[in-house]
């Protein structure tokens, strides 16, 4: 479906001849600032400054798509000026993989792997899907603080993270947040299943070490070094059933 943006028309009648000055308008028209901007595409704060200056550098594709869709406006018209009078884009949030995980918290769990087209004729391994959940651009990027490409979304299982998670709930993994400083709560995979656990940095350890607790006090922390685990991501927010 295709929807139409409610920005003023006059946000967009000044200097719309070059890249830097859509950017800056769509921007100014969202009212987003250059940290906003930065935190959701993943960017530095300075490399959105540099876009909007007349002699500054130019987002590459991937970023221009992201920033397109951040500030609701076509990617078309934002790299190129086409469409500026309708500004249509499509009005679509993005979708989150819920990965089919066999178990959770307690004993680990293993990722099923299906093979994928690839687009070309072969196929690709990836983790299979359970299902997809439309969640608001808006809310991934101010509330929970991660990209849509970085989400990732499992169900818990076991008893060990009780009463921060119960089995059952689904957690939104941060694949692109993997390191434990600070300290949290991060989905990790310890070379025998898959685990939901707190993860903590132990200092002056070496080689560096990590304790890895959960939160029902009737199970007991170990340590590995930061070697022996693979963290997949940082657990962002949960969902539960009341």
């Amino acid at each position: 479906m295709l929807v139409y943006s409610n920005y003023k028309e006059s946000r967009f009648n000044f200097a719309m001849q070059t890249l830097h000055s859509r950017i800056r308008a769509a921007r100014e028209a969202a009212g987003y600032s250059h940290s906003h901007i930065a935190k959701a595409i993943g960017i530095s704060k300075q490399a959105v400054g540099q876009w909007e200056k007349e002699d500054g550098t130019i987002p590459n594709g991937p970023n221009l798509v992201d920033l397109a869709r951040l500030l609701a406006v076509s990617p078309d018209w934002l790299a190129l000026g086409h469409g500026k009078k309708e500004r249509r884009v499509l009005a679509a949030d993005p979708t989150i993989a819920e990965v089919e995980v066999r178990a959770g918290m307690g004993g680990g769990g293993e990722s099923i792997i299906v093979n994928q087209p690839d687009g070309n004729g072969g196929t690709i391994a990836a983790d299979q899907t359970r299902a997809d959940w439309g969640i608001p651009e808006y809310y991934l990027t101010n509330e929970v603080g991660v990209r849509s490409n970085d989400a990732r979304i499992i169900e818990v299982i076991g008893d060990s993270m009780v009463p921060t998670l119960f089995s059952g709930d689904r957690v939104m993994v941060n694949t692109g947040d993997r390191n434990p400083t600070p300290d949290g709560v991060f989905c990790l995979w310890d070379g025998f299943g898959v685990l939901v656990k707190r993860v903590q940095r132990i200092p002056n350890t070496d080689p560096p070490s990590l304790r890895i607790s959960s939160d029902n006090e009737s199970t007991q922390s170990f340590e590995r070094t930061a070697e022996e685990v693979h963290i997949i991501g940082r657990v962002v927010c949960y969902l539960r059933r009341l």
